[in-house]
């Protein structure tokens, strides 16, 4: 055979033999077997893997040396970096994988760079996973109400796992699609998690959609009742009930009950002039809401009435001094169709001439006039019979002199005020001092009762 001799600087000889050769001479040249460079690749995991899986190829170099130097190839193309391992996740159905390594060793080496063997990839694509959740009843719900949330799978597999989460808690005791409830309150947040059974998957487990729950309080319907004019009435009054819902809705209905009967119409008022005394009147609404509503038909307050009779018409007499009303109470007397301050009595004086009527007025509820009586012979002027009667000082402060003259008869006299009441009594034979003291300011008459009829005399008290 040709033996190749290796160029040394050593004082003997080296030869490179095959790595078979036996050296069996008694030659004076050093002989070295050949060191053949192998490099063999794994994957883990093997065989067939699912898409997006990351698998580690590693290579196991023979006569490597101490810094071997490794070069993968995805596809006869270039890939990783320098490392006796190459890890990727995003291989495909059919990639192929080697390694071409090269031994740090020098000398006797054969087969340097060495390449691997070729691994095929049997890349299975994922399968999506995603779940959606659903709720029955829909949208807005009531306090209290039993809701169904039902989990549906996509690419769940035949045994798919579920896990109900309220608030991003999970619920535990709760692993089946679907979930009941009834203690919701407003603004929790359902969501669930499926994990697929299936190989091959990709975003798995997943989380569903998320439902935000709306919860509305139940509405308390109530109706409350007023009237117009309220409190006792006199009877013949037009009194109008008015209903005032809360929670009635757009158009509530109304019926209304005068003393537990039905009456009135579907309005929210209710007119009668036809009330007696006792009568109550109430009402019953019905709302038109139709979700989360309690108390729906609610009934009103009750309002008992209390009616005053009208007084009949009183009649009023003409006694000579004064006037007279057959009413023994609550008259007010008018002098041409304006009331006279403080004439309430059951007789009045007149003051001044003109046409005279009594009304009667009794709980709050007036008569129709009285028949008018016109009076024309009232003055204020002396007469003959007067002159020898004096009044003063006049105006008077707090004492007023009534005297008369010369050797006359007693004289009867009264002290009225502007409203046609009596203040003072009296009977005058000679002078007569009376305190003004409490009389309040304004025009006085005092009526003398002479032998020749009833005369006047006007006084102003200051």
């Amino acid at each position: 055979m040709e033996v190749v001799v290796s160029k040394s600087r050593s004082a003997c000889q080296a030869f490179c033999l095959p790595a078979n050769w036996k050296d069996n001479s008694t030659s004076p040249f050093s002989f070295s077997n050949s060191n053949t460079v192998a490099v063999s690749i794994t994957a883990n995991p093997s065989g067939s893997v699912c898409e997006g899986t990351s698998v580690t190829f590693s290579a196991s170099p023979t006569n490597g040396g101490t810094v071997p130097v490794y070069q993968w190839m995805l596809n006869n193309n270039n890939v990783g970096n320098n490392s006796n391992t190459f890890i990727s996740n995003s291989l495909t159905n059919g990639d192929q994988i080697k390694c071409i390594m090269t031994s740090s060793l020098t000398g006797c080496i054969t087969n340097n760079p060495d390449t691997s063997n070729v691994i095929p990839m049997s890349v299975t694509t994922a399968l999506p996973v995603s779940v959606t959740i659903t709720a029955d009843p829909v949208g807005p719900i009531c306090q209290s109400t039993n809701v169904t949330f039902t989990a549906t799978p996509f690419n769940g597999g035949s045994t798919p796992g579920y896990h109900w989460y309220k608030n991003g808690a999970v619920i535990n005791g709760y692993t089946n699609n679907w979930y009941t409830t009834s203690t919701l309150a407003d603004g929790d947040i359902m969501t669930c998690v499926m994990t697929s059974s299936l190989n091959c998957t990709s975003h798995n487990p997943d989380t569903s959609n998320s439902i935000i729950i709306i919860v509305n309080p139940y509405l308390n319907a109530d109706v409350s009742i007023s009237a117009m004019p309220s409190g006792a009435i006199c009877s013949g009054t037009n009194v109008t009930f008015t209903a005032t819902p809360i929670n009635g809705g757009n158009n509530p209905s109304y019926q209304w009950k005068l003393n537990g009967s039905n009456t009135g119409t579907n309005s929210p008022t209710y007119t009668t002039s036809t009330l007696t005394n006792g009568n109550y009147i109430s009402c019953i609404m019905t709302s038109d809401l139709t979700t989360c509503i309690s108390n729906s038909p609610a009934t009103s307050n009750t309002i008992s009435t209390t009616v005053h009779t009208i007084p009949p018409t009183p009649v009023i007499s003409n006694a000579g001094s004064y006037l007279h009303s057959n009413a023994t109470s609550g008259n007010q007397w008018y002098l041409n169709s304006n009331s006279i301050g403080g004439a309430t009595g059951q007789n009045h004086t007149p003051v001044q001439n003109g046409s005279y009527y009594v009304i009667v007025t009794l709980n709050g509820c007036s008569s129709s006039p009285s028949n008018t009586i016109t009076i024309t012979n009232v003055g204020i002027d002396d007469v003959e019979g007067a002159k020898l009667i004096k009044v003063y000082p006049n105006p008077v402060t707090n004492e007023l002199i009534i005297e008369i003259e010369g050797n006359n008869k007693a004289v009867h006299f009264n002290i009225i005020n502007s409203v046609g009441q009596v203040v003072f009594k009296g009977k005058l034979t000679d002078k007569e001092i009376i305190s003004t003291s409490d009389f309040a300011p304004g025009v006085y008459l005092i009526k003398l009762e002479t032998g020749k009829g009833v005369e006047f005399k006007k006084v102003v008290k200051e």
